[in-house]
């Protein structure tokens, strides 16, 4: 798996998708090999292949299949070890939930915040959208906010 970690150190992406109040993973390998990605995902049974514009993407946006895929990789990750941690224990403790706890819990929040700020560190685009709200979501378990503002 140390070859799959150097792909992931150079070529992935760890971001989320969702609302203020709930998120899920995303997370991603780019590549114009596509081949090379089908053979990835064969080979780990997880995640699903996307065709974009200038290159393809093996996706992994399920709880379950982010975690498995952050357990194979974590040990051997450089860049991006801090992000895919913070990752790993945002899924387990979504998975360790019943599915109707949907709202992120202060914790969960602080995972969020922190892949934001690993990300921003690195000189890359930082996915601003979903920490401004993280950070606003943690105001609001916090107290620091009334829950009328919180859209």
């Amino acid at each position: 798996m140390e070859w799959l970690a150097g792909l992931f150190d150079g070529e992935g992406c760890v971001s989320f998708v969702g609302t203020k109040t709930n998120y899920s993973p995303m997370v991603s390998i780019s590549s114009t090999d596509r081949k090379m990605l089908e053979e990835i995902h064969e080979t780990l049974g997880i995640g699903h292949i996307r065709t974009q514009v200038s290159c393809d993407a093996l996706v992994f946006s399920s709880l379950s299949d982010t975690a498995k895929l952050a357990k194979l990789i974590l040990p051997f990750l450089y860049t991006k070890r801090a992000e895919v941690e913070h990752m790993l224990a945002f899924c387990e403790s979504r998975m360790s939930k019943p599915k109707y706890m949907s709202h992120l819990s202060l914790e969960e929040t602080e995972h969020v915040i922190m892949i934001g700020k690993a990300k921003s560190g690195k000189g890359k685009r930082s996915d601003n959208h979903y920490l401004i709200r993280a950070y606003e979501w943690k105001e609001y378990l916090t107290g620091a906010k009334e829950i009328n503002s919180v859209p």
